[in-house]
């Protein structure tokens, strides 16, 4: 942080148009009912209502860019080693397990999901290994693809969320881990590097910290991992607008609507 003080930085405030007062309701790795972070998951999250996705970002040994949440590739692909300890011509053949069983469903690369990126509102990326070689690479694609409207980046690496909005100032990231009790820490972040969106776990919020985003003009900027049917009412009624939630059948009626 000491570095980045020496940045010269831009004074100007983030430009917050419209988008931050819209509500976004993102599907948690797509549906629990079709294997986690897969194609057909995130199309018929879609279907059922949800116009936003969120997903995970791993590396394999070959440096490529997959949608993949865990470290280890044994639940997921019945391999005991770690997805980075792989290359993609060893994995991209092999169906994902989803509770105990082979799917149809084959894991997807990045790559895979930029280039259709327009089919959702918005796109979360949870980025699971903070490296300067996967954010150039991440960069690339956003370019490749121009998905920076609606491709968010997520990380509770503030130097990695740095570094990409240094690059690319219209890079549109989320600085993870945001939770209650680290409300001091928004005041270190420089103007130049601020985060579009903060994350935390519904957990890690209680009134205390909602009352400082709202004197802070910040509510509407707060990303809530951990909603499901059984608080997500709840969370809306606190004022808490984009939600990242496991579907549920009884959620329907609200995403219809």
């Amino acid at each position: 942080m000491l570095l980045i003080a020496f940045v010269n930085f831009n004074d100007e405030p983030l430009h917050y148009d419209k988008e931050y007062q819209e509500k976004i309701i993102f599907a948690h790795r797509g549906i629990p009912q079709i294997a986690e972070n897969s194609w057909q998951g995130f199309v018929q999250a879609k279907v059922l209502g949800f116009e936003s996705i969120e997903t995970d970002v791993q590396f394999t040994k070959d440096r490529k860019l997959v949608i993949f949440h865990d470290k280890n590739a044994k639940r997921l692909l019945g391999i005991n080693k770690n997805i980075n300890e792989l290359n993609w011509e060893e994995i991209k053949e092999i169906t994902l397990i989803h509770e105990g069983i082979n799917s149809s469903q084959r894991i997807l690369m990045l790559e895979d999901v930029l280039r259709q990126a327009s089919d959702f509102e918005y796109i979360y990326l949870d980025i699971k290994v903070s490296h300067k070689a996967i954010a150039d690479s991440l960069l690339v694609l956003l370019d490749k693809y121009q998905a920076y409207d609606n491709v968010l980046v997520a990380d509770a690496n503030i130097l990695f969320l740095a570094y990409l909005k240094l690059k690319k100032p219209n890079v549109k990231t989320v600085l993870e881990g945001f939770n209650k009790g680290k409300e001091w820490t928004y005041y270190l972040i420089p103007q130049a590097i601020e985060p579009n969106y903060l994350a935390s776990f519904y957990s890690e919020v209680d009134q205390s910290h909602i009352e400082f985003l709202e004197e802070e003009k910040l509510l509407y900027r707060k990303i809530i991992y951990g909603i499901d049917k059984s608080n997500f009412l709840k969370a809306q009624h606190q004022g808490l607008k984009h939600l990242i939630v496991d579907y549920h059948p009884t959620l329907d009626d609200f995403l219809n609507n």
